[in-house]
């Protein structure tokens, strides 16, 4: 089988998309890849070698030359010293400045140069012809983009298959936007689903719900862990762990969870201390708060490897969200990929967040999984573990039994590999 991933960054371990691409897609023997994505940076991964590349800056640059869009190459993270290059590291300042401020004419302008059609080339339409996809398959991510993709692609390979997979209630927060372009988007999402041969759902929530939106079935699918054995004994000073982005107001959850950790470490000598991994900008108000001494510290991002290796040393790791309303509403019914790496990091989980939404939810039926609804309880239960730290051990040992037993990797990989193959028997 011939996929092609499509996905607005390059497929890199280090984001949540990329490893979760990985972790579906790796040792899968009757299948070969090529992703089509829309950054400046280089993928990392250990799946594909084959790449298209068409970006923004590319598109501005050539409405003034001649020079084609697009670059196809080949690639092998795994032979080569993978280093950005300086373009995809202003790139990624300008991207973390447009998200932070929410700048809506930049918004307006990616959406008019994606809808120009200036980038569906002789470059692009050869690129696809030649590999000739028998499944395409992305996330259900900016819809405008997305739709020009598929409709791209079947003009141009009719037999080729659409599989999507919705990780966020994006379109409650289409729906509900106030931007000039929310009628577009909302259209194109919609055309999209309608559109794919295979919709998986991030959670159950997820599906049941997006069923009785877009009268179609959605599929449950989630990560599969690779489980690591639970460490024999917990660190001097308890280590907990976030990795993750810290959007969506979860930097403010981080923020109470630090105030507890002071609190308790108050009490005596240093007993916890919090390192967070992310790669998100942060206000200047939350970062002192992240960054306190003896109880909090931003380690910034890391190949996914060595922040594998972090969470499986660390005592506790952290899934967090935020508790306010505007929030809740974007998040309710995402399950995160965040959830798998925590469980199979072999110790203890944490969930933070409020009832309700997908995520703490399903926390909430895992065996060894510290729920917390009210941050008011916070201290308490960190003092409760401060006290008494076999608990953290033996909640770590119900987690790996259940992570074992309900999301093995190889199990999650055969399905959607089943699925396929069905998919193209139609």
């Amino acid at each position: 089988m011939r996929i092609l991933i499509g996905s607005i960054n390059a497929w890199h371990n280090s984001n949540a998309i990329g490893n979760t691409l990985s972790n579906w897609f790796d040792s899968q023997e009757n299948m070969v890849f090529s992703n089509l994505y829309s950054r400046s940076e280089m993928p990392s991964n250990n799946v594909c070698t084959d790449y298209f590349r068409i970006t923004e800056t590319q598109m501005l640059k050539n409405l003034f030359s001649k020079e084609k869009n697009g670059y196809h190459f080949n690639y092998d993270a795994r032979k080569e010293n993978n280093t950005t290059p300086n373009t995809a590291k202003h790139e990624n300042s300008i991207i973390n400045i447009i998200k932070k401020y929410n700048l809506s004419p930049v918004y307006a302008l990616s959406q008019s140069l994606w809808n120009s059609n200036l980038w569906i080339n002789n470059k692009l339409k050869e690129y696809i012809s030649n590999y000739s996809p028998d499944i395409f398959f992305s996330f259900a991510e900016k819809p405008i983009i997305l739709r020009k993709r598929i409709e791209t692609i079947k003009s141009l390979c009719e037999n080729c298959k659409v599989v999507l997979f919705v990780a966020d209630d994006v379109y409650t927060v289409f729906k509900q936007s106030t931007l000039p372009r929310k009628k577009q988007l909302v259209y194109d999402f919609d055309w999209c689903i309608a559109n794919a041969d295979l919709v998986y759902g991030a959670s159950d929530e997820l599906c049941k719900e997006y069923k009785s939106i877009f009268s179609r079935d959605f599929k449950l699918l989630c990560k599969g862990c690779d489980v690591k054995d639970v460490k024999e004994k917990n660190n001097e000073v308890i280590n907990l762990v976030y990795a993750g982005n810290l959007f969506y107001g979860r930097d403010k959850t981080l923020c109470e969870l630090v105030n507890a950790i002071e609190k308790v470490n108050s009490l005596g000598n240093k007993k916890m201390k919090l390192e967070i991994y992310t790669a998100s900008p942060v206000s200047e108000e939350s970062s002192k708060i992240l960054n306190t001494d003896g109880a909090s510290k931003i380690v910034g991002p890391k190949p996914y490897s060595e922040v594998v290796e972090k969470m499986h040393n660390a005592d506790i790791v952290l899934h967090v969200e935020s508790f306010e309303e505007d929030e809740i509403k974007k998040v309710r019914l995402s399950y995160s990929t965040k959830i798998i790496d925590c469980l199979q990091s072999g110790s203890c989980p944490l969930a933070i967040g409020p009832d309700g939404i997908a995520s703490i939810n399903y926390f909430k039926k895992v065996d060894g999984a510290i729920t917390v609804t009210d941050t008011r309880c916070l201290t308490d239960i960190l003092a409760d573990l401060v006290k008494s730290p076999s608990k953290i051990y033996d909640n770590a040992l119900l987690c790996n039994a259940y992570a074992k037993k309900y999301h093995d990797i190889n199990t999650v990989r055969e399905r959607i590999n089943s699925d396929f193959i069905d998919l193209l028997k139609d």
